[in-house]
């Protein structure tokens, strides 16, 4: 009888172990088939590949070069009396002058903190008496520039945000040749900038908004202009870009 009952035991065991072993298989199919199905109704999203870095306009260099080639160095009045400059004639009305930021028509440019410092540096240094004409600074160079940059881009910003429209200054802004356009056109004074923003809203607004042809067009508005030094400049900005549109 235990006999018997040992072996209906052992049958009951391979029994339900053998159930365990089809539920187990059975919810593993229905699993696979069920993830199966969603895989096929959401596919894995692709990544979209990574946009390359758009190459910005570096604002400093760009006035940078302006400084350092299209730019003198330091004037003053009193050269022509003292001897240290012969042809004095040239300079006409212009007062202390540096980097070719004027300090007598230089405007509210001078007031900001970077110009007060900028004046105060060569100031300190006797500028007026021991510089020779054209005289860029000696060790305080890259002191005066760096001012200089920051007083002129200020400028630029002030000009172009009251005188170029919020498209045609998007447009300049990424633009290397037209920022140097306008970068100079803020030494040249507002009436200059202006000028020359109303010749390029114009060609904005009637659908030009290629940056070179927008460029070409500056730059012979320049070429025209009824100044000398202003007309001048056209070729010297074509020499920093290298180009020769004009």
């Amino acid at each position: 009888m235990k006999k018997v009952l040992r072996e209906e035991i052992a049958k009951q065991r391979k029994l339900m172990n053998l159930s365990e072993q089809l539920d187990k298989s059975f919810s593993d199919k229905v699993y696979d088939y069920v993830v199966g199905g969603l895989k096929s109704l959401f596919p894995d999203e692709e990544k979209p590949e990574p946009k390359p870095a758009e190459t910005k306009v570096k604002f400093g260099e760009v006035f940078k070069n302006i400084i350092e080639k299209i730019e003198g160095g330091y004037y003053h009045p009193d050269m022509a009396r003292d001897g240290r400059l012969r042809n004095a004639g040239r300079m006409g009305d212009s007062g202390e002058t540096m980097f070719g930021i004027d300090r007598k028509k230089g405007g509210d440019i001078n007031d900001t903190p970077e110009g007060k410092q900028y004046w105060s540096t060569m100031d300190k240094a006797g500028a007026s008496r021991r510089w020779p004409w054209d005289y860029r600074g000696g060790n305080l160079e890259s002191r005066l520039v760096s001012l200089a940059t920051k007083i002129m881009h200020d400028a630029y910003e002030r000009f172009a945000t009251r005188y170029l429209t919020a498209e045609a200054k998007k447009i300049v802004d990424a633009d290397k040749g037209l920022l140097t356009h306008f970068g100079y056109a803020a030494w040249n004074g507002p009436g200059w900038f202006n000028k020359f923003a109303d010749s390029i809203n114009d060609e904005v607004k009637r659908g030009v908004k290629d940056p070179k042809k927008l460029l070409k067009k500056g730059l012979t508005d320049r070429k025209k202009a009824s100044n000398r030094l202003i007309s001048d400049s056209a070729e010297k900005i074509e020499q920093i870009l290298n180009t020769n549109l004009v």
